[in-house]
């Protein structure tokens, strides 16, 4: 079901009951084969910006208002249209191909017009979050084959972003004053990265950790991300904006499963998504207290696969899963 972007009332639970009934709805774009989690976005509004693949096997972008409305979406020229993520001016960051497969950055404003754009002496852009001014980070590939993390600001400005001795680096999310975090290869291992708005690196890794990849930034610095420890057992950890962390499983001591992707929202709530040896993935939300909750939309697949890709300010999640038939579908999660 991953599609990463680069290179039901029924639920578990994990700790405390939760004080509000959770609701579920599903979604699809018109004509949709599958509807696809990665890089789906979410604002303060609840509106949700996607992608997914029609009956044609072709993707397209699309926006979901708060009122269940879909809009459709392709920048010109478009053969392949991803989405990256949404800011709470409904301003939509992705990336498309055109017909000669090359790859370009986009962001699409409300009103349907689309501001394009690459990076320079690259074979192609992956934008992956923008944040309310219309900063945009990502990755890109050198004419190389090296990948690098970016910022492009909303003049246009385009800024790289590679710490010290990294030979890979992707950038996963940025906040409001432009921090962005992400992860680097160097020394033969992965290491989680923030840069401040003055271009100040910091790299560093979760306690007792062989490798940490840093997946989500909230607006008071707080980080979400995830690491392995020793035994090659993976958790997720929360790192505050003075460097302190706080580390967590959401799983039993002795079954510790992959953490694929997480988000966190201005509360420090942590959303994301984890899987077993490839054959099962659930989701989960994580309360700054540390209780963490499990779940899956309802009339899963019997082999249940919930990926929760965004959390907005109010604790709404978009994601997609695995429907009782195994199609892909859209989900939103609200309280």
């Amino acid at each position: 079901m991953k599609t990463l972007p680069l290179l039901l009332a029924v639920f578990t639970m994990t700790g405390a009951s939760q004080a509000r009934a959770t609701q579920y709805t599903i979604f699809d774009p018109p004509n949709a084969q599958r509807t696809i989690s990665s890089g789906m976005g979410i604002n303060k509004h609840g509106v949700i910006a996607g992608w997914f693949e029609d009956n044609s096997k072709k993707d397209h972008g699309f926006v979901r208002a708060a009122d269940g409305t879909i809009t459709v979406f392709d920048p010109d020229g478009a053969i392949f249209t991803a989405v990256a993520g949404i800011n709470d001016r409904g301003w939509i960051a992705g990336n498309y191909q055109d017909s000669k497969r090359a790859f370009h950055g986009f962001v699409r404003k409300p009103d349907g017009r689309f501001v394009t754009f690459d990076a320079p002496n690259a074979r192609g852009i992956v934008p992956v979050a923008i944040n309310g001014q219309g900063d945009v980070c990502g990755s890109f590939v050198d004419t190389n084959g090296v990948a690098h993390a970016f910022i492009r600001h909303v003049d246009g400005s385009f800024v790289t972003v590679d710490p010290p001795d990294s030979t890979e680096t992707e950038a996963t999310a940025i906040n409001a004053s432009g921090a962005i975090v992400g992860w680097f290869t160097g020394n033969s291992s992965e290491h989680a990265f923030v840069r401040a708005p003055d271009g100040t690196i910091t790299t560093f890794d979760a306690p007792g950790a062989n490798n940490a990849t840093a997946y989500a930034i909230n607006d008071a610095g707080t980080i979400a991300g995830t690491y392995a420890d020793s035994n090659d057992r993976f958790f997720g950890f929360v790192r505050d904006s003075e460097g302190a962390f706080s580390l967590f499983s959401v799983a039993p001591e002795n079954d510790i499963p992959f953490i694929e992707w997480e988000s966190i929202n201005d509360k420090g709530e942590v959303s994301g998504f984890y899987e077993y040896d490839d054959e099962f993935g659930a989701s989960f939300l994580r309360k700054p207290d540390g209780t963490v909750t499990t779940f899956h939309p309802p009339n899963e697949s019997s082999l249940p696969d919930t990926e929760a890709w965004s959390i907005n300010r109010h604790g709404a999640v978009a994601g997609a899963y695995l429907d009782e038939n195994n199609v892909e579908r859209g989900f939103l999660r609200a309280r």
